[in-house]
């Protein structure tokens, strides 16, 4: 019976130490996002020059999204991936 008991504990020690990987992972969204540098240009009749913002965004389309939405008065020219 004893080595019964010893395999159990290992599986229980096992399945506790995974749960907490598995709450890590899900906090680190960070690694699955990447950093984008997008331009943005003034929409028409606003002053200013083009800018470039650095956004971190899970995809090209979010970064656009995120860049267009921190500066309302500037229209999206381009998107690229830093990393």
């Amino acid at each position: 019976g004893s080595t019964g008991a010893a395999g159990r504990a290992v599986s229980e020690t096992n399945v506790n130490s995974r749960r907490p990987v598995m709450r890590d992972v899900r906090h680190k969204g960070d690694d699955r996002m990447f950093t984008y540098q997008v331009r943005l240009s003034p929409k028409p009749g606003n002053p200013g020059g083009n800018i470039a913002v650095t956004v971190q965004a899970r995809s090209d389309t979010e970064a656009r999204t995120i860049a267009a939405s921190q500066n309302p008065t500037y229209q999206v020219q381009a998107v690229h991936r830093v990393n």
